[in-house]
């Protein structure tokens, strides 16, 4: 602890402990009648500044009980009712990005304190959106406190969240997704091949059962789908409950996938027979092709040892990087992005391309595809002029 409590003895004989520090380059001093207010006094000057301090300890003078953010945090999630089990998980992980705020007094917190955190995110990396779901769940927490009393305002009220730059959306065009296919293993082109052209979600997918495919009508029934936590439950929304179409060259590779399997079993599982798991996915099958598509060896730099090095093709033969880089380095995501953008480009509806992607509104579609509508900008150009 850099500051010491130093012990004295006032005239009249009583024991007081005095912490001295400086604001703004003058020195002060606080006095305290026991040696743990001292103590504690002097190491939140020691964690927060000279300034915070002070303030922590006036927003403490009076208060029957002082729980910090993260206690605050836990003693809601504790109580939280009528939510999933993976929600609070959820929750409960964000708890790790609550950085100072999480041993502040929490009826000491301050909208800068909390501005400061929110920018904290969002320079640290967070999106925009990612740092206004954790901040959304901060509010929550001291709305429900200030309501209890046990803080005196709520310090999420007013807070401003940083808009940022959305990473710009990948699409493919046909050529460019058969060149992907050669660097994916054959045992998953076929699921590759199926987010692309069916614009499933990736919980949509692998969620799917064989009783959901109706292969004689080139159709499927979205009906569940993964939340977090690996729990199977409806899907997004309630127009993501929906029939999708597909191609008649994905019905007959489906067609062959399902024989004579269960009508309960789903349709594509991993290597062990069991459900798909995205981050693993991700990490062995998805990253390992795009890096290879971009010239780059399949491992990460500095992790030789990953299992996407042991990638090779149908013959037995190391697969080596392309000589001639893509370019672009889709996410699995852009899936269903490069699907819409095929739905679009051959002139099909807007209203059509949301039931087939299960938006709820139809502005979601056209916030995310309205750009890719065929002659749009030079109809736009045509009616202004």
């Amino acid at each position: 602890m850099a500051i010491t409590p130093e012990p004295r003895i006032t005239p009249r004989g009583e024991m007081r402990w005095r912490v001295r520090y400086r604001i703004d380059g003058t020195q002060t001093s606080k006095s305290f009648t026991t040696e743990h207010g001292a103590l504690e006094f002097a190491g939140l000057i020691d964690r927060f500044g000279p300034e915070k301090a002070v303030g922590i300890l006036a927003a403490r003078i009076g208060a029957p009980e002082t729980l910090t953010v993260l206690q605050l945090c836990e003693n809601h999630l504790d109580n939280l009712t009528g939510v999933q089990p993976d929600t609070i998980r959820g929750y409960r992980g964000m708890l790790k990005d609550l950085g100072p705020l999480a041993e502040l007094p929490a009826n000491a917190v301050t909208e800068t304190d909390i501005g400061e955190w929110v920018e904290a995110l969002v320079t640290g990396g967070a999106s925009g959106k990612t740092a206004a779901n954790k901040h959304g769940f901060l509010a929550s927490v001291f709305k429900r406190a200030h309501s209890k009393g046990q803080v005196p305002t709520n310090p999420c009220t007013d807070t401003r969240i940083p808009r940022t730059v959305a990473r710009k959306m990948v699409v493919l065009t046909r050529e460019e997704l058969d060149l992907l296919l050669t660097y994916i293993p054959e045992f998953w082109r076929l699921f590759v091949k199926f987010l692309f052209f069916t614009g499933l979600r990736f919980g949509e997918a692998t969620a799917l059962r064989i009783m959901d495919l109706d292969l004689p009508n080139n159709s499927l029934s979205v009906a569940q789908a993964w939340k977090k936590g690996r729990v199977l439950g409806a899907p997004k929304s309630r127009r993501s409950l929906r029939t999708v179409r597909m191609p008649d060259h994905l019905v007959k590779e489906l067609t062959e996938l399902a024989e004579g399997r269960g009508a309960q079993e789903f349709v594509f599982v991993n290597q062990r027979g069991a459900a798909i798991r995205q981050n693993t996915f991700h990490k062995n099958v998805w990253a390992p092709a795009v890096r290879l598509i971009n010239g780059e060896p399949a491992n990460r730099p500095g992790a030789p040892n990953e299992r996407s090095g042991e990638r090779r093709d149908e013959s037995g033969q190391a697969v080596k990087p392309s000589k001639t880089p893509l370019g672009k380095r889709p996410r699995i995501h852009d899936a269903r992005h490069t699907c819409a953008s095929w739905l679009l480009s051959a002139g099909v509806s807007i209203y059509v391309v949301q039931d087939h992607l299960g938006h709820e509104s139809i502005k979601t579609t056209v916030d995310t595809y309205g750009h890719l509508l065929p002659g749009a900008r030079d109809a736009v150009a045509d009616a202004l002029g």
